[in-house]
Formats: structure tokens, sequence, C-alpha cells
């Protein structure tokens, strides 16, 4: 089980990226998913506090 980002060469041009999230039932890579976008956006919000 696990997430893995994947079109990370979108991130710089259209501000983007794709994510796969497989765990043993949907229920379980849905949780995964939600626990990294939102790790995603609170590591973007810390990096745009720097600015």
């Amino acid at each position: 089980t696990g997430v893995v980002m994947h079109m990370l060469s979108c991130v710089s041009s259209l501000g983007r990226l794709g994510v796969t999230a497989i765990a043993d039932t949907p229920a379980d890579a849905d949780a995964l998913y939600q626990k990294f976008v939102s790790v995603l956006d609170e590591e973007a919000r810390l990096a745009l506090e720097g600015i």
C-alpha cells in the first residue's frame, strides 16, 4: 500500500501533478489519498509563508 506521485514535470509548468493511492480496500486507498493531500497542502502553505 502507498501513494505514488507521477507527472512531476507538470508541477513547474502547469502547477499540477498526478497521484495514485493503492491499498487493500477502496476506503483505505481514499484515506491514504486524503492524508497525502493534507500533507501536500500543509507543505505548500509553509513554503508560501517564506516568500
